[in-house]
């Protein structure tokens, strides 16, 4: 999912399709929750 990655991935792999997992969607929504969460207390 970071920039970086992406263009290697590119680079590399040019007929590839990129795709997020569960695991990664669930991870980045929970660390925005936290950090909601962390400043309104």
């Amino acid at each position: 999912m970071a920039n970086s990655m992406k263009i290697i991935a590119k680079k590399c792999f040019p007929k590839a399709i990129q795709v997020t997992d569960r695991f990664h969607v669930q991870k980045l929504a929970l660390e925005a929750l936290q950090d909601i969460r962390i400043k309104h207390l």
